[in-house]
C-alpha cells in the first residue's frame, strides 16, 4: 500500500527509502529515481507542506498559485528544499527569480537575493546532486561537464570488471551495464530489459562525429546507437546489449546443421538485411537533417568483419545480424566533379582489418567500394562456415595466407600482387568460390553468385550497395520498394530507391519507451 505522506518528514522518510545507489566507475552515485520523485512531489503532498510552512505568510489564491509553480516548474527544486529543511518561503524567491528544475545544477551565484542566506545555499548546493540525475533518450548526445560531476548523478552501474568486459576495439571498450529504467526512453528485449552496451572511446573521436550525423539513421540489420554523453576526455555511446558477435556465432556453432533454426533461409535473409542496411549506410538521403537541399551525403564504415558483425539472439532462438563499430566510420559530402560525374570523398589512411582490407588501400585512397569488398569477403566465409563448418572456415583462412607482394608482410587477405606488379584474387579464394557454386542450391546460390561481384579488383567494377540490395530484396524482410521498415517498436526507416544512390564511376574516379526488438516477420 502507498506510503501516506502528509508533512516534511514522511516526504523526507519516503525519499530515503527510495533512493538507490549506481557505482559508475566506482564513483558512488545516489539518486532518486523519477517515478519516486513524482510521488513524492504529487500536488496533493505540495499543498500540505505548503500549507503547513509557518514563514511562508499566503492567502489561499497564493498558496495555490505556488503550488501550481511548484508542480509544472520546481518539483526537484521542492523535494531538494524538503530534504535540506528549507521553507517555502525560500523556494518561492528562487521560483520568482526565475530558478527552475530547468537551471539545475545550481552554484551559489545562481541564488540572487538569497545568497546572503550562506547555509541555505551550501546546503542546496551539497544535497541537489541526489535529486538532478541526468536522463538518456534516443539520438541525444550531452556534454557533461566533468567539473560539475559533483552536482549530478549518472543512472548507470558501470563496473570495470572482468564479468562486464565485451570487446575491445581500435579506439575503445565495450562494457555491458545497466541503466536505471526510469532515466532512459527505450527499453530491449534481448537478456535483461535493463543491460546494454556501453562503448567508451578517447572523447573527440571519429565515432562521435559519425553519430552527430548519423543520428536519424535506423535499420533492423545496423547497430544504433541508442543515446551517447562525454564526460571528461570519454566519450560514452550506448547500444543494445548483443549476444555475441559473428566470429563468436561461428565458433560456437561449429556445425551449423546441428542447430535446426539456422536454416538456408535464415542466413539469405540475414545477409540480405546486412546488404540493406548497408545500402542505407551508402546512401542516408531522406534520414538525415542536411541544411543544403542541394546537399548530398553518403557515410561508410571502412572495418566490417566477422568481430564487427554482432549476433543478437532473442526469444524463440531468433538470430538477427547488424551492422556494428563505427570507429573507422565517416559521413562526406558528395560533389560534383569536373567531369559532371558524382564523387564521395576518397579517404587517404588505411582504416579496417588486413584481412578484409580491400586491392586499392595500396593506393592510399578508398571509398564506398572498400565496403563492398569487405562484405563480399564475409559473406564468402559465412558461406564455407554454414556449408562446411568452422573447421572448414579455419583451414580456407590458413589456405589464404601469403604475402600481400612478393617478399612483403604476411596476411590472410583475398587479394596479392604478383611479380608483374597485377592485383589477383589469391587461388584458394578462386577455388572455393566455385566449389561452393557446385554445392549452393536454392536460397544460398543467390548468395554465393553474388560474391565474385563484390570481389572485384577494380573498385568502380563492383557491385555497389543499391543493386546487391535490390539482388537479395527476395530474402530480406528489412526492406521494399514502396514500404518502409519498422525498428525499435517506433522507430521507422523510409524506403529508398536504388535511383538516387550515385554509382561508383564517381567512387573510384581519380520519453515514451522505444522497444528495441527483433525484426518482424511481416516487415
Amino acid at each position: 500500500m502507498a506510503k501516506s505522506m502528509n508533512n516534511k518528514d514522511d516526504v523526507c522518510d519516503y525519499m530515503e527509502a527510495h533512493t538507490v545507489t549506481f557505482n559508475f566507475r566506482g564513483q558512488p552515485q545516489r539518486f532518486l529515481p523519477r517515478s519516486a520523485l513524482e510521488y513524492a512531489t504529487r500536488k496533493d503532498v505540495v499543498q500540505k507542506i505548503v500549507a503547513q510552512d509557518k514563514e511562508t505568510i499566503l492567502n489561499n489564491r497564493e498558496q495555490a498559485e505556488l503550488v501550481d509553480r511548484i508542480v509544472r516548474a520546481g518539483r526537484k527544486l521542492f523535494a531538494i528544499c524538503v530534504h535540506c529543511g528549507v521553507t517555502m518561503q525560500h523556494l518561492k524567491v528562487m521560483l520568482d527569480n526565475g530558478i527552475t528544475d530547468k537551471r539545475l545544477p545550481l552554484s551559489k551565484d545562481d541564488f540572487g537575493s538569497l545568497k546572503e542566506k550562506r547555509f541555505f545555499v551550501a546546503n542546496f548546493i551539497a544535497n541537489q546532486k541526489q535529486y538532478n540525475t541526468i536522463s538518456l533518450s534516443v539520438d541525444s548526445i550531452q556534454r557533461l561537464d566533468d567539473l560539475q560531476s559533483d552536482r549530478f548523478t549518472i543512472p548507470i552501474e558501470y563496473e570495470e570488471i572482468e564479468a562486464n568486459y565485451k570487446g575491445k576495439g581500435a579506439f575503445g571498450t565495450v562494457w555491458k551495464v545497466r541503466i536505471h529504467r526510469d532515466h532512459r526512453s527505450f527499453i530491449c528485449e534481448t537478456k535483461d530489459g535493463d543491460l546494454f552496451a556501453m562503448k567508451v572511446t578517447p572523447h573527440e573521436g571519429r565515432e562521435q562525429d559519425y553519430h552527430r550525423q548519423m543520428a536519424g539513421l535506423n535499420h533492423p540489420h545496423l547497430v544504433k546507437c541508442l543515446a551517447s554523453f562525454t564526460l571528461g576526455a570519454k566519450y560514452q555511446m550506448i547500444y543494445e546489449l548483443a549476444s555475441c558477435d559473428l566470429e563468436e556465432f561461428m565458433r560456437e556453432r561449429s556445425k551449423p546443421s546441428k542447430h535446426p533454426e539456422l536454416t538456408e533461409a535464415w542466413l539469405a535473409q540475414q545477409l540480405a538485411g546486412v546488404a540493406s542496411a548497408l545500402k542505407v549506410v551508402h546512401n542516408p538521403q531522406g534520414m538525415l537533417n542536411v541544411p543544403n537541399a542541394n546537399t548530398l551525403r553518403t557515410g561508410y564504415i571502412h572495418d566490417i568483419k566477422p568481430e564487427n558483425i554482432l549476433v543478437f539472439i532473442y526469444k524463440g532462438k531468433v538470430c538477427v545480424l547488424r551492422l556494428s563499430d563505427f570507429s573507422c566510420a565517416k559521413v562526406v559530402e558528395i560533389v560534383a566533379t569536373i567531369s559532371g560525374k558524382r564523387d564521395s570523398y576518397k579517404t587517404g589512411s588505411k582504416p579496417g582489418t588486413p584481412t578484409y582490407r580491400a586491392p586499392e588501400i595500396s593506393e592510399n585512397v578508398s571509398s564506398r567500394p572498400y565496403d563492398m569488398w569487405s562484405l563480399g569477403c564475409v559473406f564468402l566465409e559465412l558461406l564455407v562456415w554454414y556449408l562446411e563448418g568452422y573447421k572448414a572456415l579455419e583451414m580456407f583462412r590458413e589456405s589464404r595466407e601469403g604475402s600481400v607482394i612478393p617478399n612483403g608482410m604476411i596476411d590472410e587477405g583475398f587479394y596479392h600482387k604478383t611479380s608483374n606488379g597485377e592485383m589477383q584474387l589469391r587461388e584458394s579464394v578462386l577455388r572455393k568460390i566455385e566449389n561452393l557454386k557446385r554445392q549452393c542450391r536454392g536460397d544460398l546460390k543467390d548468395i554465393v553468385d553474388v560474391v565474385p561481384s563484390l570481389l572485384k579488383i577494380k573498385p568502380k567494377e563492383r557491385m555497389d550497395a543499391s543493386h546487391l540490395a535490390a539482388r537479395l530484396s527476395r530474402f530480406s524482410t528489412a526492406t521494399g520498394s514502396n514500404t518502409t521498415t519498422n525498428f525499435a517498436g517506433s522507430l521507422t526507416v523510409p524506403s529508398i530507391g536504388s535511383t538516387s544512390l550515385p554509382t561508383y564511376d564517381s567512387d573510384s574516379d581519380p520519453n515514451e519507451f522505444i522497444k528495441i526488438t527483433r525484426p518482424s516477420n511481416e516487415q
